[in-house]
């Protein structure tokens, strides 16, 4: 709590040449109201076996199920979200022992196990993909006995193609999307796991939790020498050091020897279990400067009207968590037909350009993510000056 009051007040006092707040503004509510019909598993591709839920009753009870197990919210997807690693924060890796995770590109989802076997996918909007039985994938535990009732944090994403070791330019800091070129097949991802064959891990730390899923789950699946054309997508899984080792993670070879498009580095204290919501003293690294954010476009009584080229960019605040004005956007075209979606932008020249709208999102950002994106991207935290940094925590 102390580390989250002294980050927040960090933020709130440093100032940018952007409005603070405005008068205009709607109650945040993460309640799920209805199943888009629309809604694509994965935004540019149609994959075989895997289709959308539209059982609303059962899918607000695999909300509340997904949210129970992982002691937070039932009604907003139920992840935990490190904060970004800033000059202002980079001394508290030295506070505590941390390990960190590498983390790749994809779109974020939970892979939730049933106890029958089923296997169910929750996306960042919390609309639920159900896996076809003659799709499914193949989950044998340890004891030769069939997974269940596990639920796993990851992302949807391709092998790098041979050659192609370097990150490749992307467009966003966010896990929204994989890279398009990227050909290998469509996989799972984990990234963190928060239960297990009916066993809780969200009281153990990350490297605790990642032992779980590579004795449970990865070792009898990287032991079967055919993967069925049949299963809708593989399954794989990413290491854990000890943060003073984070030179093997933070050297160019390991980037271009890492199977899938390098995103960030994520530094977990060490006595931390799994937590929901904004975690202050988790840290996500990258050296792109390509941070973007997400915000709400709202658009004015008059915004329909050609001479207007302005719209509103809302972000999550308080009171309330309510969604307020946060700065302005040129009106464009290419944004003229989304008003009151998410949309993702970037900040370049001192104004918010579109990246991209976000229909895995049901939400904008918080201010202070934003704030403090912005001001990383004002004072980045360079790779050589991490690498300092932890060999000084040493």
């Amino acid at each position: 709590m102390e580390k989250q009051m002294i980050y927040s007040l960090l933020v709130i006092f440093e100032t940018f040449e952007i409005p603070y707040f405005y008068s205009s503004s709607s109650q945040f509510s993460g309640e799920f109201l209805r199943i888009d019909p629309k809604a694509k598993f994965l935004e540019n591709e149609q994959i075989e076996g895997v289709h959308l839920l539209t059982d609303f009753d059962l899918v607000r009870q695999l909300h509340v199920r997904l949210g129970e197990f992982a002691k937070g919210p039932t009604d907003f997807f139920p992840a935990l979200w490190p904060v970004t690693l800033s000059n202002e924060n980079l001394n508290f890796l030295a506070s505590e022992p941390y390990d960190v995770v590498p983390r790749a590109y994809g779109t974020r989802y939970l892979l939730y196990v049933d106890s029958a076997g089923q296997i169910y996918l929750e996306n960042m909007s919390q609309h639920i993909f159900r896996v076809d039985d003659d799709h499914s994938i193949n989950l044998v535990s340890s004891n030769g006995q069939p997974i269940t009732d596990t639920v796993l944090d990851g992302v949807f994403t391709r092998e790098k193609c041979a050659g192609r070791g370097k990150n490749l330019g992307k467009n966003s800091d966010e896990g929204g999307e994989y890279e398009n070129e990227n050909k290998g097949r469509l996989t799972f991802l984990i990234h963190d796991a928060i239960r297990c064959n009916g066993v809780d891990l969200t009281d153990l730390n990350i490297r605790s939790r990642m032992n779980v899923i590579q004795e449970e789950v990865m070792n009898q699946w990287d032991k079967r020498t055919i993967l069925s054309e049949k299963e809708a997508f593989n399954l794989d899984f990413v290491g854990c050091k000890e943060a003073p080792l984070a030179m093997d993670y933070l050297s160019f070879g390991f980037q271009d020897d890492f199977k899938y498009s390098f995103r960030c580095l994520v530094f977990f204290p060490r006595q931390m279990g799994y937590k929901c919501n904004t975690c202050y003293d988790v840290f996500q690294w990258s050296e792109s400067s390509n941070y973007t954010c997400n915000f709400r476009l709202k658009f004015t009584q008059f915004a329909q009207y050609k001479h207007m080229n302005k719209a509103e960019l809302h972000a999550v605040g308080y009171p309330q968590r309510s969604e307020s004005f946060f700065d302005t956007i040129p009106l464009t075209e290419e944004i003229r037909g989304l008003d009151d979606q998410i949309i993702e932008c970037r900040y370049v020249d001192r104004q918010w350009v579109f990246v991209r709208q976000r229909n895995d999102r049901l939400h904008p950002n918080g201010r202070n993510a934003i704030f403090n994106k912005l001001k990383v991207l004002k004072n980045p935290i360079t790779r050589q000056r991490l690498i300092a940094a932890l060999e000084e925590f040493k």
